[in-house]
């Protein structure tokens, strides 16, 4: 069954997959390793046709049975972002950079969930650490700018746009 699930996920049939990983899961041990690992590929079927709330139960059962599992943390932050839980996706974020500082990826994640609560100049901070790896990086540029934008300094955010707009101009 999980040979077969992660090959219908790979062929681009999520809601067969799901099928599969659920009969799988039905049969195993809760905390059984193969349990584990059908439920992060679950998660992701589940993440491809949208159901973001049964994405993060699976990856909270991984994260219950291995806390540390930086994989899962980062899944399930990412879909609570997709499910406007942006809280718990920057406490997922903030969770995985006190294990792994100076992740660029992962400040881009919390800078987009602390952007998303309003929270302008810890998206900044977090948008500041991703370019200071990255400076010409469009993305964040835009971000930085927006957060900028929101705290009353426009000056600041035209600067960051145009950056954007020089590195990716479409």
């Amino acid at each position: 069954l999980s040979l077969l699930g992660t090959a219908r996920l790979r062929a681009g049939q999520p809601a067969a997959a799901i099928k599969a990983f659920d009969k799988l899961i039905a049969h195993a041990p809760d905390k059984a390793p193969d349990n584990m690992e059908a439920r992060m590929t679950r998660a992701a079927a589940h993440g491809q046709v949208k159901n973001f709330a049964a994405a993060i139960g699976d990856y909270t059962v991984v994260l219950e049975t291995r806390p540390d599992d930086m994989e899962a943390r980062e899944a399930r932050g990412v879909a609570r972002l997709f499910n406007d839980e942006p809280a718990g996706a920057e406490a997922d974020f903030t969770a995985m950079l006190a294990q792994h500082p100076g992740n660029q990826r992962v400040s881009l994640f919390r800078g987009s969930a602390r952007f998303a609560q309003q929270k302008y100049a810890e998206a900044e901070a977090d948008f500041d650490d991703v370019l200071d790896a990255f400076p010409n990086d469009a993305d964040t540029r835009l971000n930085r700018g927006l957060a900028r934008l929101a705290l009353g300094r426009p000056d600041d955010a035209i600067k960051d746009f145009t950056v954007a707009i020089n590195e990716e101009p479409d």
